[in-house]
């Protein structure tokens, strides 16, 4: 009997059912949105805080005019005077060296589409060509790359989500082969252990992928506080500029006269982070002054205080007052939502009492009848959670496999918000069976 009234209840609201089973899955998705944004802004903000605070940073360039930086290109004095620049400099403890440059390589036959390519950027310039040209019968592709010191990659804590990270002391471009790391879009494009055949600074190379970085990894850069690397290809610099130069089986780079060279000013161009205080400048003029002496190298200059710490007290405040604005808005939404499921619930059970009128008098028992009204929110709850994993499915936010996944290895802040996300639903299901039970203990004593 139990049965067959359920599925009475069912085929004569079926309409309503569903509405307010999408309603409760709205709830849900707006409680699992809530939950994992709310926990991954506060990351954001921790992990901001933990890199950037108490930290002051000056950019570093060369002083040589056009004429010395071309001839520095090829001068081997001038070349061994900034390799031991760059190693004294990187070495230093009184300043952490954070080598970072913007140069593109060009990969032959790549398979991504044209949002990789270097100049995608700048297309809208009108006469900048983006994706693969022809050149000496094969196609190639200047891609995104950022080439970058162990300092850089250390300080900015870039963390990788698959293979491994850049064994730095064995970095040396021996035999035209350099290791490479691919931002979180290369995952479905490239896979680790692949090997991309292209040029760089004009010298063929083998760029074995050993890794992925974490989706929205980011650093300082372009006086941006979030430089996002999901679209990039990351090189690292050799470990030491003066062993580079001792190679022996560089391959072709060793015997091309511009690559050192353009190598070389690129590495030794850079920022300079040293611990926030008054004295913060005079111990970068010292530090330089004595590397200076060390190398015989002194043409660079300071380019001033960049916006280090105003850009990055702007984005705390930016994320803390976002972070605001979406708990008011998903509170308000779930509010809102929560009102309307139980006054759903309320205009549902009037409408089946006299369904439950008539087995009042076929001798259903109260508890029997509050049994049944309890099997009907069971079956309203089941459904609302079979539409949350499709809400969630459609909207990108995580595939099921995905969902299951995360609870398997007890991913925290999903689990978090999914765990939350249940006893609130469980909650409001008790207080609108609460409030339907109350009203059934009215319409009893009517009856009565």
């Amino acid at each position: 009997m139990m049965k067959q009234e359920l599925k009475y209840y069912i085929k004569a609201n079926k309409l309503i059912i569903l509405s307010h089973a999408f309603l409760l899955s709205l709830f849900f998705v707006l409680i699992y949105v809530f939950f994992q944004a709310t926990t991954l802004s506060a990351a954001r903000v921790n992990v901001f805080n933990r890199i950037y605070q108490n930290h002051e940073m000056f950019t570093i360039r060369t002083d040589l005019e056009d004429e010395e930086f071309f001839d520095a290109l090829e001068n081997e004095d001038m070349l061994t005077r900034m390799g031991i620049f760059y190693d004294t400099l990187n070495q230093s403890p009184d300043v952490k060296f954070l080598s970072i440059h913007h140069q593109f390589i060009s990969i032959r036959n790549f398979r991504g589409g044209v949002t990789f390519d270097y100049n995608y950027e700048f297309k809208h310039w009108g006469y900048i060509e983006v994706g693969p040209y022809l050149f000496e019968d094969e196609w190639y592709t200047d891609i995104r790359t950022l080439q970058m010191n162990q300092q850089a990659f250390e300080f900015f804590d870039l963390r990788i989500s698959e293979g491994e990270i850049f064994s730095w002391e064995d970095i040396d471009y021996s035999n035209n082969h350099i290791p490479i790391l691919l931002g979180a879009e290369y995952r479905d494009i490239y896979h680790v252990g692949d090997v991309l055949e292209g040029t760089f600074l004009s010298v063929e190379f083998q760029f074995e992928v050993i890794g992925f970085f974490e989706a929205n990894s980011a650093i300082f850069y372009f006086n941006l506080p979030e430089y996002y690397l999901d679209k990039y290809i990351v090189i690292p610099y050799p470990y030491s500029l003066q062993a580079f130069a001792l190679v022996e089986d560089g391959g072709q780079f060793k015997t091309d006269p511009w690559f050192r060279g353009s190598l070389s000013l690129g590495m030794i161009i850079g920022d300079l982070v040293v611990e926030s205080g008054p004295d913060a400048l005079g111990n970068v003029l010292n530090t330089l002054s004595i590397v200076a002496d060390v190398s015989g190298f002194g043409q660079y200059r300071i380019m001033g205080v960049p916006d280090f710490a105003v850009q990055f007290g702007r984005m705390v405040s930016i994320l803390s007052y976002n972070q605001r604005l979406l708990v008011i808005a998903l509170s308000l939404c779930m509010a809102l939502v929560g009102v309307i499921s139980v006054v759903t619930s309320r205009f549902l059970f009037k409408k089946r009492l006299s369904t439950y009128d008539v087995l009042f008098i076929c001798g259903w028992s109260r508890e029997k009848v509050a049994k049944l009204i309890l099997n009907e929110l069971l079956l309203l709850s089941l459904l609302s959670f079979i539409l949350f994993i499709i809400w969630l499915q459609l909207s990108g936010i995580a595939s099921v496999l995905q969902l299951l996944w995360s609870i398997l290895l007890l991913y925290l802040p999903f689990l978090s918000g999914f765990i939350v996300a249940l006893i609130l639903l469980i909650g409001l299901m008790s207080i609108t069976y609460q409030i339907l039970k109350l009203e059934l203990k009215k319409y009893v004593e009517v009856v009565k």
